[in-house]
């Protein structure tokens, strides 16, 4: 993998915070983390746990060159443009403040009908993982077209509570529910542009929403690498045994085939033989994928847990397809140019090369272009294929140099064999000290 290198500020959120009927007549309840209780608070409600509710928006463009969404949620979402996944968020915050993600969606949008699907969840517990418990919900987005805000959440997105999430009980020191999950939930699908939600209801204004504090979320979002096993066996006629090589942090996917009802238990851990599930930590990672009886069905899991090994007993006569099964590990995109392997050129230079990606910005440490004409570049071979979902490049004034010699246009490109090379970003009239963008993965 190679890459070359040859800030619009948007407005604050503007659109408004929905969320469903019931959760909107909620009294809000007091949060505190149990460690920092000193006072005895009104129970949780546990009739609001472990809520999984829609959003969908379907939306007219006439054709987009570059596109910024932003969004946050009350607990969490996962976010979904014309069917596909692009991200998810936020980080845990406080109960004064509440951070929010930003994403380019430029290569997800198209001309025509487009549909933006979020999946929130609220997750009831009060614990260290997520600021919950507070029977408070609720989904705010604003998205830009070309500088221009095209779309905003509001009471014309639809929403549906997702059917398919049960909960198996909680492990931890209530952290997390383990999931069942029934594929022959009406809900399943929602994402998918041609999905019927004619019979949604429009989203409700959240009545508490402008007391929510948004601040940009400080590090990047988490992004979703998929693993493959090393190891797929079977200990039995039912039981298969997924070996993934490492331990990660995410969930399991996988398709099967079976009649409808048909139920597959799902063990996971980090020690092998039979795995051994009933972990240290008061967890007990025991799950189900309840089939619909439908050609194909796939495990989608929402929590995210860490493991190496999972167990899969199927019922007599379920079809398992082993080339579907996958890890979906989630974690933070890591700096790529910090590789030791990492080797870096550039075109002439007044100082030692390697100062164009050695982690530093300060004067004395940086890349200066020593070409007669103003121009240069900077080329980074990884030497192994990475996937590159975010670029920041550090110019002068971040190094505490004049803002005259920040880079005023230059081209971010990438390869896979340095030959042919595709364009990610180009930026021209830049003013300023540092351009971060989040990518469409590539």
């Amino acid at each position: 993998m190679f890459l070359t290198f040859l800030l619009a500020v948007l407005p604050p959120l503007s659109g408004t915070w929905i969320t469903d009927a019931e959760m909107a007549r909620q009294t809000p309840r007091p949060y505190e983390a149990r460690q920092f209780q000193k006072k005895k608070l009104p129970p949780v409600n546990k009739s609001l746990q472990n809520r999984h509710i829609l959003f969908r928006k379907a939306f007219e463009l006439d054709g987009v060159k570059a596109a910024t969404l932003r969004i946050t949620a009350d607990d969490y979402y996962k976010l979904y443009v014309n069917g596909a996944f692009v991200g998810m968020g936020p980080a845990a915050g406080t109960t004064g403040c509440t951070y929010y993600n930003e994403f380019d969606v430029t290569g997800f949008l198209r001309k025509g009908r487009n549909v933006i699907a979020v999946h929130t969840f609220y997750q009831g517990l009060v614990n260290r993982v997520w600021v919950s418990g507070d029977n408070r919900h609720g989904l705010i987005l604003d998205l830009y077209a070309d500088g221009r805000k095209v779309l905003a959440s509001d009471p014309s997105f639809k929403t549906a509570r997702h059917t398919g999430y049960s909960a198996l009980g909680t492990v931890g020191y209530s952290t997390q529910f383990m999931e069942r999950y029934d594929a022959a939930a009406t809900e399943v699908g929602f994402e998918q542009p041609g999905f019927d939600d004619s019979g949604w209801v429009p989203a409700t204004p959240h009545p508490l929403g402008g007391d929510y504090t948004l601040v940009a979320q400080p590090t990047p979002s988490v992004i979703v690498e998929p693993i493959r096993p090393v190891s797929v066996k079977w200990r039995d006629a039912r039981c298969v045994q997924i070996d993934f090589g490492g331990i990660y942090v995410g969930g399991l996917t996988f398709a099967a085939k079976g009649a409808k009802g048909d139920t597959i238990q799902i063990l996971c851990g980090q020690e092998d033989g039979s795995v051994r599930h009933k972990m240290r930590c008061n967890c007990d990672y025991v799950e189900e994928f309840v089939l619909s009886g439908g050609a194909r069905d796939v495990l989608r899991q929402y929590d995210y847990k860490s493991f190496r090994y999972a167990e899969l007993v199927l019922p007599p006569g379920v079809e398992f397809d082993r080339q579907s099964v996958v890890f979906e590990a989630r974690h933070l995109p890591f700096n790529i140019t910090m590789l030791q392997d990492m080797e870096i050129t550039s075109s002439p230079t007044k100082t030692n090369v390697k100062y164009a990606a050695d982690g530093s910005p300060s004067e004395g440490y940086i890349w200066i272009s020593k070409t007669s004409d103003g121009e240069g570049w900077v080329q980074l071979d990884f030497k192994e294929p990475f996937q590159i979902s975010r670029y920041v490049v550090r110019h002068a004034e971040a190094a505490g140099l004049d803002p005259e010699l920040n880079s005023r246009a230059f081209v971010v490109e990438t390869s896979l064999d340095g030959e042919t090379w595709t364009t990610v970003g180009t930026h021209t009239d830049n003013l300023s000290p540092v351009t971060d963008v989040t990518i469409t993965p590539v």
